[in-house]
């Protein structure tokens, strides 16, 4: 592995700090090119809709409403940008498997 060489940035007079994250597109990006951090806050996001959707929707019986909304708001987290930041070590796989049973 290279050895990894600091570089200092100014703006005017003031030195830049670096940043550990970025978010580009939606997409969190660390320095070491994981995607924890973008799962992690994907997986909070999906949760939180799916609590509000069983709290706020009930139709009863309708289950065409209920998928609709569901792959709506709930579904279409996982969509965005997914061939980026697809998870690949064992926590994370976890965390998905088990919001996918609480579903």
């Amino acid at each position: 592995m290279l050895p990894f060489t600091t570089y200092h940035y100014n703006l005017g007079e003031d030195i830049l700090e670096y940043a550990v994250t970025e978010r580009d597109l939606g997409v969190d990006i660390t320095s070491n090119f994981t995607f924890a951090e973008h799962s992690t806050r994907l997986i909070s996001k999906a949760n939180k809709k799916y609590g509000l959707l069983r709290r706020t929707c009930h139709f009863g019986s309708d289950i065409k409403r209920k998928r609709i909304l569901y792959l709506t708001l709930v579904r279409s987290q996982f969509e965005h940008c997914s061939q980026i930041w697809c998870p690949n070590n064992k926590t994370l796989i976890e965390k998905f498997k088990k919001f996918r049973k609480s579903v």
